[in-house]
């Protein structure tokens, strides 16, 4: 009896695991089932509620500086 190339030791086994064709089926399986059932979601949503925009804020008055009318400084008696 030969030893078979699939049979012998030592050879990785991941990327033959990995590369099948039933993976690829399960994973294209998948994908599909999820696109599906996002594009039936989003066409099964209502419409968007369209609220009225909300009444703007009063202004806001930034405080000033008052003009006072200033005497010229008198010296105060001693």
């Amino acid at each position: 009896m030969g030893i078979r190339r699939d049979e012998r030791s030592g050879s990785s086994s991941v990327p033959r695991v990995l590369t099948s064709l039933p993976w690829v089926v399960v994973l294209l399986g998948v994908s599909l089932l999820t696109v599906l059932l996002l594009v039936a979601l989003l066409s099964l949503r209502g419409p968007e509620r369209q609220s009225a925009a909300p009444a703007p804020a009063p202004p806001i008055y930034l405080p000033t500086v008052a003009e006072t009318t200033t005497s010229p400084a008198r010296p105060t008696p001693r």
